[in-house]
């Protein structure tokens, strides 16, 4: 008896769990927190804020900045970054960024610098990082900045160092389409020069906003063809050495 009463108790309990659950808003948000050095963390239904608060536009933040890069013809990647920076008060300021890709190259993966020992408050470690599926709340203070987007992240991570945050989107990638507002929440209330860099093999670098001073230039992201390009050349020295040691 004692058993089934205990039993009940728990199925009680489920049931109030489940029916809270229900009752949560269906655009309740949460974040996917990225400390240095995780990754890839895939991102779910529920990582986004929708609907929520947008906080103010920092003047001078809104910018479209186009990217075409064609080093192996026919492969071109090209299109805009859609980039701005809001205020939500108290410290707290999101750092959003949005795929435009019109190349004929998918687009697998966007990453941000600089972002090094950025934290979010109360962790001490983590970031927090959303995607957004509305556009036109910012549009009103930044008129025609961002489009309605279609390809939500499906991964994040960010570097050992913390410097670097980047989103990583399904296999193939964005193809002649444009990505959901990617979102970076930090407690910085600093504003400096920055960098992202849009990828798939090929990479093409777009000047952007940073929370962190940049006291030397951010290093290259190292990706498929910059690793091949650096391989061969390695490969290439090591046999000039031994050639080099034959003649002598």
């Amino acid at each position: 008896m004692k058993r089934i009463m205990i039993s009940l108790k728990s199925s009680v309990v489920v049931v109030a769990m489940l029916m809270g659950l229900l009752a949560l808003p269906p655009n309740e948000a949460q974040a996917l927190p990225l400390a240095p050095g995780d990754g890839p963390t895939a991102f779910v239904a529920g990582d986004n804020i929708t609907l929520s608060a947008v906080g103010v536009l920092v003047p001078g933040t809104a910018t479209v900045g186009p990217y075409s890069v064609s080093p192996v013809p026919p492969a071109i990647l090209s299109g805009n970054i859609r980039h701005a920076v809001f205020d939500l008060g108290g410290g707290v300021r999101d750092f959003l960024y949005q795929v435009e890709n019109t190349g004929n190259a998918f687009v697998v993966r966007e990453s941000s610098i600089l972002f090094t020992g950025i934290a979010l408050a109360p962790s001490l470690t983590a970031l927090a990082t959303f995607f957004r599926t509305d556009f036109a709340p910012y549009n009103l203070q930044a008129p025609a900045l961002f489009l309605d987007g279609t390809i939500a992240p499906a991964t994040g991570d960010r570097s050992l160092t913390g410097a670097t945050v980047g989103f990583n989107f399904a296999d193939p990638g964005i193809g002649v389409a444009t990505s959901e507002i990617l979102v970076i929440r930090t407690t910085s209330n600093q504003l400096f020069p920055g960098n992202t860099a849009i990828i798939d093999g090929l990479a093409g670098n777009i000047a952007t906003q940073s929370p962190v001073i940049q006291v030397v230039p951010p290093p290259e992201i190292p990706e498929p063809a910059t690793l091949l390009l650096l391989g061969s050349g390695l490969a290439g020295l090591a046999g000039w050495r031994k050639w080099q040691a034959k003649k002598a």
